[in-house]
């Protein structure tokens, strides 16, 4: 009687600490050695292991082991009569089990063995089941998280250049690939159908700059056929995959073992797909980082049209600009090519004093419209072949005024006004049309009157013949602090000669494919219009 009042008081007092260490701010580690030792106690055991899954993927390991299962350790739970093994469930879900072992010289465990150790089980089971959806918890919210940053990203820019390495550094962060990759389907050619293959358009990690624009067919490739059937693949082992595409591994020298790639859909159309390559430290991708990679793949879908969108967008609205300043051209062909050239001497006169987007952008659509008021200039005087009369002067230093009265009302087009109403400003204050003196002249227009200037010098005129760049570099340095500002003459002459010449040349090539494509497009509808009005009858 006095033997058993003693066991139970033994294994009181066992519960009575497992419930103080459970109370103790311990790493969960640490909490799980000392649950171990006091089971141990309480079976009166030479060592004790805990078994569980905590990846869920359907098979117990040992996760923590004392004593005599620390130094002979096994597979799984051992047999016989010197081992217990209890299953530990709390809320009727199994988290696990845990083992208690005798060496071959200790006796046989016994019924009262297992009631002392199943005592302890039931407060071990349901420590370990809080600790798992604490960790559950952590782990939602942290990828929760993310995930708002991630979309977050997403809202604060459409420019895709700084917007995907943001997101790779943010999902690295979570998933630890080694490689993480974006590819987006190619545009169908006009005779060939569907697009058939897809490309590399970014990537990060060990590699990257090799595999970047790496074009795979989308019938032999992983990313290729997670893309044809929208569906998230989840591979273990890549190279055992006949649909791994080894291209990247011949280039970037790694050997890919595990792989994600989610499908990216809007609408149900398949834009591309985003990659995961070979987790960090040699653990293969789990249910968990495919969801995660999932739910950043749809946000970057809508992103990545957006930006799409947006760039098309920009692209029409450039062009429209274009065609407004080649309108002016064909009715002063003594100056075609003009405002191609001069957009392009600004810009680089622009990046020498280290101005950056969007104010590049700016600049270049104010110096491709600069001359647009004189739509408003009489075809008598923007046309005459000889020196204009004062009153003819005086009509024509009105354009800069009718362009900014133009295009005033074009609200995306207002901080490129400065080009279009102050490149005839000059420095020292003598320009026109307000008169306006040194820094009080807008930086763009400052820029474009030096670059106006080169071309004008270096050019052919009715009235005489292109000058050397020697001659214009003579007149722009006498002209410092003159007619212009003597840091953009500065940043003028430190640009080598051959570089002006370069730009030079390449504004005349993409002029001359200008002039071809657009003679092409015009035959083409030319010949679309005849072909139609052929179809109806004539009275």
């Amino acid at each position: 009687m006095y033997a058993d009042q003693r066991a139970g008081d033994h294994v009181v007092g066992l519960l009575a600490e497992l419930h103080r260490i459970l109370r103790e701010d311990e790493a969960p580690e640490i909490q799980v050695q000392q649950m171990l030792i006091l089971a141990a106690q309480a079976a009166l055991a030479d060592g004790a292991a805990l078994w569980a899954d905590p990846e869920g993927a359907g098979e117990l390991r040992c996760v923590a082991s004392i004593g005599l299962c620390a130094d002979t350790p096994a597979p799984h739970p051992a047999a016989g009569p010197r081992t217990m093994a209890l299953r530990l469930t709390a809320f009727g879900v199994a988290v696990g089990i845990l083992e208690a072992r005798r060496s071959l010289q200790g006796r046989p465990f016994n019924l009262e063995d297992h009631e002392r150790l199943e005592v302890l089980s039931g407060t071990v089971a349901l420590a370990i089941h809080s600790q798992r959806m604490w960790e559950r918890l952590a782990h939602s919210v942290t990828r929760q998280r993310l995930l708002d940053k991630v979309h977050r990203h997403f809202q604060e820019t459409l420019d895709l250049g700084t917007l995907i390495p943001a997101i790779f550094n943010e999902v690295d962060r979570a998933i630890q690939a080694e490689g993480q990759s974006i590819w987006l389907l190619d545009p169908a050619g006009p005779r060939r159908g569907p697009a058939r293959t897809a490309t590399c358009r970014f990537a990060a990690g060990v590699g990257a700059p090799n595999v970047l624009n790496l074009t795979v067919p989308l019938d032999y490739s992983l990313v290729g056929q997670s893309i044809l059937a929208q569906q998230p693949l989840l591979i273990a082992d890549a190279q055992s995959d006949p649909r791994w595409n080894r291209q990247a591994d011949e280039r970037t020298g790694m050997i890919t073992r595990t792989v994600m790639s989610v499908a990216m859909v809007r609408e149900g159309r398949a834009i591309g797909a985003i990659q995961a390559i070979n987790k960090q430290g040699g653990q293969p991708f789990d249910e968990d980082d495919l969801y995660l990679l999932s739910d950043i793949a749809n946000s970057a879908a809508m992103a990545i049209e957006n930006a799409s969108l947006f760039d098309a967008l920009q692209t029409s609205y450039d062009l429209t600009l274009e065609a407004l300043s080649s309108a002016l051209e064909l009715r002063d062909r003594e100056t075609e090519g003009h405002s191609r050239r001069v957009v392009a001497y600004t810009l680089r006169l622009a990046r020498q004093l280290g101005v950056v987007e969007p104010e590049l952008s700016h600049i270049r659509r104010g110096a491709l419209l600069h001359d647009v008021g004189k739509i408003g200039v009489p075809d008598g005087i923007l046309r005459k072949p000889g020196l204009l009369e004062q009153d003819e002067r005086d009509e024509m230093k009105r354009h800069p005024a009718l362009g900014y009265e133009m295009l005033i009302g074009i609200a995306p087009l207002r901080p490129a006004l400065d080009v279009v109403l102050a490149h005839h400003e000059r420095w020292d204050g003598a320009g026109y049309p307000l008169g306006l003196r040194g820094e009080a002249i807008p930086l763009s227009a400052r820029l474009f009157a030096l670059a106006d200037a080169f071309d004008a010098i270096t050019s052919d005129r009715p009235y005489r013949n292109a000058r050397h760049y020697a001659e214009a570099r003579a007149v722009i340095h006498a002209e410092s602090g003159k007619q212009f500002d003597p840091l953009i003459v500065q940043a003028f002459l430190a640009i080598p000669p051959h570089e002006w010449e370069t730009i030079r040349h390449q504004v005349e090539r993409e002029l001359t494919r200008w002039r071809q494509d657009r003679a092409v497009l015009l035959n083409t509808g030319y010949d679309a219009i005849r072909t139609f009005d052929g179809g109806f009858d004539h009275d």
